[in-house]
């Protein structure tokens, strides 16, 4: 698999892992009794995975 497969692979997980804790994120916000610790160390993960996935996207167009 060539390296430009393996980067797409990879964005594929990382937006997979995005789109779950999203979800459960939105699940942690409506619940009556909500943990705001949990709730920040969401946001923080997605933070990060958010700017993981757009550093492989940039690497994904310099692969080309």
């Amino acid at each position: 698999m060539s390296n430009r497969h393996t980067l797409i692979a990879r964005k594929e997980a990382v937006r997979a892992r995005l789109t779950q804790t999203q979800r459960e994120l939105e699940r942690e916000r409506t619940l009556p009794r909500s943990n705001s610790k949990r709730i920040r160390q969401m946001e923080q993960q997605l933070e990060r995975l958010m700017a993981e996935e757009q550093e492989l996207r940039q690497e994904i167009d310099r692969s080309e």
